[in-house]
């Protein structure tokens, strides 16, 4: 009896064929390749959308710049360490330093602020800005301002500047506007193209608000 019940129980277990596993074997394969395709695709999706998110965000930002920035270039004028007056505005192809004048708000901000825009070698678009100008050959003694520099867009690989003027009716863009070369003079436009890396470029144009000038005490001059 013991024998023929062993017999019975070793009879119903079915073992798996060689072609049974070889097939099992192929289905989870597929599976897991599906799964992992699916992954690879969310998950480039997903930094597809944090690329857009983060470029829309940086667009925000510059227009707002724009906005608040060029527009409101203003001539101001500080006392020279040589002697007279100089105007409080630097435009060179790759960065852009000035004055602004906006509304002072409850929070303290606004006011005369200095800013000055540049490209680092990181791919960083910076903004610079500080209440006090800093002026390059400063006495060593002279306290330095407190500078705010924020990030208004990262992986850029170039910025330029181009700052108009009025030709026979004709608005033509300069490279460079120097107090030295151009007086005391703003330009009547200031266009701002970003490019980003890939190739991927946006433009920026501003005509500036105001052309009235300011001359700064004496103990606030500098250039930022």
């Amino acid at each position: 009896m013991r024998r023929d019940r062993s017999r019975t129980h070793h009879a119903g277990l079915r073992r798996f064929t060689l072609l049974e596993l070889l097939l099992a074997f192929v289905v989870m394969v597929v599976l897991l390749m599906v799964i992992s395709l699916s992954f690879r695709t969310l998950m480039t999706s997903w930094r597809g959308m944090a690329r857009t998110t983060e470029r829309a965000e940086a667009l925000l930002r510059l227009t707002d710049f724009a906005d608040e920035y060029l527009r409101r270039i203003a001539l101001f004028k500080f006392p020279a360490s040589g002697g007279g007056d100089e105007m409080v505005f630097a435009g060179y192809s790759s960065s852009l330093s000035g004055c602004v004048i906006s509304a002072v708000r409850p929070d303290g901000s606004g006011g005369i602020v200095y800013f000055k825009i540049e490209l680092s070698g990181s791919g960083e678009l910076l903004l610079s800005t500080a209440r006090a100008p800093l002026f390059p050959d400063a006495p060593d003694d002279a306290e330095p301002p407190e500078i705010r520099t924020e990030v208004l867009a990262s992986g850029v690989e170039k910025v330029e500047f181009g700052y108009g003027e009025l030709t026979d009716g004709e608005l033509e863009f300069q490279d460079e506007w120097l107090p030295e070369d151009r007086g005391d003079v703003l330009p009547v436009a200031v266009l701002m193209k970003v490019e980003w890396a890939g190739g991927v470029s946006e433009v920026w144009l501003r005509r500036l608000a105001g052309v009235q000038e300011h001359v700064l005490p004496k103990a606030q001059g500098g250039l930022l």
